[in-house]
């Protein structure tokens, strides 16, 4: 009987020193398998074009197409009121495509002359349109009232309709002041946005869109290139 005692004392404590080995030649490697897998969807399934950088935060962004804007001519026009008295040409501008028209539009934003149109150029924009006449001054001894306006067009430049992985502030580092710092940027760019509310809402939402679309920014996300364009640095 303390024989057979003995010889199962030996058994478990040979079979527990077999396992002490196997966990501790096999733990580590486990342990350091799984932590160096890389970052997962949602879905818990491998994202393989993820970015993995250590202290920053990423999201899928909305790229638009991405346009340039080209410089076609610079011509005469009117600036007066009256224009009972003045001899117009008229130029034929051909479109490269439909769904686009001339119009004019605040050439630059800074823009310091103390008349308007001086702000002022001709662009190609969205509308169902084949061709443009635009009237001008052949003649600019007519009138004293005239200034040379820049024709120009935008180009596509390269296709967007697609997502991409775009680094986003880390939302810790988001609260109200940093929200309030956001909302101001918009507003004095003419993005109206809730003043109403502290947060961020769906009307501050909106204002944030629309400000990426017409900057050719990512779309639907506080990306950095976005919060660089509104010169908000504290990411």
């Amino acid at each position: 009987m303390k024989t057979s005692m003995f010889l199962r004392v030996i058994l478990l404590f040979g079979v527990c020193a077999i396992y002490a080995f196997q966990c501790h030649m096999g733990g580590p490697d486990r342990l350091s398998s799984s932590s160096n897998q890389g970052p997962r969807s949602v879905s818990g399934t491998m994202d393989s074009d993820m970015p993995n950088e250590p202290g920053k935060c990423f999201a899928k962004c909305l790229i638009p197409d991405l346009y340039k804007t080209v410089v076609i001519d610079s011509i005469a026009m009117f600036t007066g009121k009256d224009s009972t008295n003045i001899m117009f040409a008229e130029r034929i501008i051909q479109e490269y495509h439909k769904g686009t028209k001339w119009v004019k539009k605040k050439a630059d934003k800074n823009c310091l002359s103390a008349d308007p149109n001086d702000c002022l150029v001709w662009c190609l924009v969205e509308e169902n349109h084949e061709q443009i006449s635009i009237k001008y001054l052949e003649d600019t001894n007519q009138t004293d009232e005239w200034e040379f306006q820049t024709v120009t067009k935008e180009v596509l430049v390269k296709d967007g309709g697609y997502s991409e992985w775009k680094e986003v502030i880390c939302q810790n580092k988001i609260d109200n002041r940093f929200y309030s710092n956001l909302k101001n940027a918009l507003n004095i760019r003419g993005y109206d946005t809730d003043k109403s509310n502290d947060g961020f809402t769906s009307v501050d939402k909106g204002a944030l869109v629309k400000f990426q679309k017409d900057n050719g920014l990512p779309i639907g996300q506080l990306d950095v290139e976005t919060l660089e364009a509104l010169n908000i640095f504290s990411f």
